[in-house]
């Protein structure tokens, strides 16, 4: 068993070079209705290692895919889904506010160098 104590397994010579991402994929049927806690930890190769870095990213894809279209200055955003409703925001963290547009396709005007966007029920 692995604990919170144990070593991590460098690989020796196959080990892959600090700071590699690591990725995973998931089963949705793992997760139930209603809150779920996703926990992870990191395990150092000895007690004398300086260097430690740690980056979790999880990604839901679980609502209707978004497409795409540029259309002049603007973007047609589109989603074959009743019930959602598109929201945006200037930083993945948000805040998200909904789109005035609540029409499929929905038509927006990006006013900043990033923008994110996001089905939500």
């Amino acid at each position: 068993p692995i604990l919170f104590n144990t070593f991590a397994n460098n690989g020796g010579a196959n080990a892959p070079p600090d700071n590699t991402i690591d990725t995973a994929t998931l089963s949705a049927s793992l997760l139930l209705p209603g809150t779920n806690v996703i926990a992870v930890e990191i395990h150092q190769f000895d007690l004398g290692s300086s260097d430690l870095s740690f980056d979790f990213s999880l990604t839901g894809n679980s609502a209707p895919p978004l497409s795409t279209q540029p259309f002049g200055n603007d973007l047609l955003i589109n989603w074959n889904a009743p019930g959602y409703f598109l929201e945006q925001a200037d930083d993945v963290t948000g805040p998200w506010t909904p789109v005035a547009s609540f029409d499929v396709p929905a038509t927006v005007t990006p006013n900043a160098a990033k923008k994110f966007f996001r089905l939500r029920k």
